[in-house]
């Protein structure tokens, strides 16, 4: 192999690993949370069954997806208030 070739496949390599990782580093956060939403999900969909079951007789598909979904837009609303914020900076600053 000439010289020319060799630096072409080094230059290559080491393009494809750094575009390898950039992805992998892209995904990986994104797999992570997808993770831990199926898996709170069902863990609230376990807890509300059995409750949901005795208040209307038999299981309903979807009440945990709709309990986790407004926790979720809870955990957003609530930081977002002036009041709560500067609460949690003075917290921090002590």
């Amino acid at each position: 192999m000439n010289k020319f070739m060799q630096m072409v496949l080094s230059w290559l390599r080491r393009k494809l690993v750094k575009q390898f990782i950039t992805g992998i580093i892209a995904v990986v956060p994104i797999g992570v949370t997808i993770w831990i939403l199926i898996w709170f999900f069902n863990v609230i969909d376990g807890l509300l069954q059995p409750i949901i079951s005795l208040v209307w007789g038999h299981p309903v598909t979807g009440v945990g997806f709709g309990v986790t979904i407004a926790l979720i837009y809870l955990a957003g609303v609530i930081p977002g208030d002036s009041k709560q914020i500067r609460l949690l900076e003075s917290a921090v600053c002590f």
